[in-house]
């Protein structure tokens, strides 16, 4: 009680320090922040998981580790009038699309996140978390009703992206990187806005680190860094047994 609990990066050091990967045959396929007093750790398959887990030497570091349990997954339903609170917007999913559904198991399996879309427009696009049931009727239905409107529903399945460095999995807020790359030609020293180079195809920044294909944006389809950090990412949802 009263002991201010370890940053993110003090937990990292701690880790490294505790643990030699190569002598306990630590196969680790990545370490990133999660949250202000976090480190998540990607392992090769859950067996190494498991022994990461319960590794003496974290315990004697002082450090909790354990299993990161699946989040729920999250939906995002276009076109909602922006005039709606958040209390109108439940009772027309609710009421204009599953009647049958009982008023308890609605509430538990729902909840809004946030709202997103251009301010200019009288429709937001909310983001919702869901659980796994609630995806499959959503995404059964493809278009949900909210008052007057009928709205397109789909995954929301979204990657951070850092805007200083080009990099995924943090914000510019708390980017390190000495100076800005370009999120255009992947140049460091400028903004996409100033590039010198906009006549010319794309540079994916991460990819061209990695010596892959990089003749494309770093969100775009053809990205494998981005398309990497997807799978991920989706593997930490609780999609249901049938997803």
């Amino acid at each position: 009680e009263g002991v201010t609990p370890k940053t993110a990066d003090e937990v990292k050091a701690a880790i490294k320090a505790a643990v030699k990967p190569v002598e306990d045959g630590w196969q680790v396929a990545g370490m990133k922040r999660r949250g202000p007093h976090s480190i998540l750790i990607e392992t090769s398959s859950a067996a190494q998981a498991k022994s990461i887990t319960q590794c003496p030497n974290l315990a004697g570091a002082d450090l909790v580790v354990r299993p990161l349990g699946k989040l729920r997954p999250r939906v995002i339903v276009y076109g909602v009038p922006r005039a709606l609170s958040e209390a109108e917007v439940l009772a027309a999913l609710k009421g204009q699309n599953f009647p049958n559904i009982t008023e308890e198991c609605f509430r538990e399996g729902i909840k809004l996140v946030f709202k997103t879309g251009p301010r200019d427009r009288d429709t937001v696009n909310w983001v919702l978390e869901v659980s796994p049931k609630m995806r499959d009727l959503f995404k059964a239905q493809g278009r949900l009703y909210v008052q007057w409107n009928s709205c397109r529903v789909d995954d929301h399945l979204t990657i951070t992206r850092c805007y200083k460095c080009q990099a995924l999995g943090h914000v510019a807020k708390m980017c390190k990187a000495s100076q800005v790359v370009c999120g255009h030609c992947s140049r460091p020293g400028h903004e996409w806005a100033c590039c010198p180079n906009g006549a010319s195809a794309p540079v994916c920044a991460g990819c061209s680190g990695m010596g892959r294909p990089s003749d494309h944006l770093i969100n775009g389809i053809k990205c494998a860094m981005y398309q990497r950090a997807l799978g991920q990412k989706a593997a930490m949802i609780d999609y249901g047994e049938c997803a």
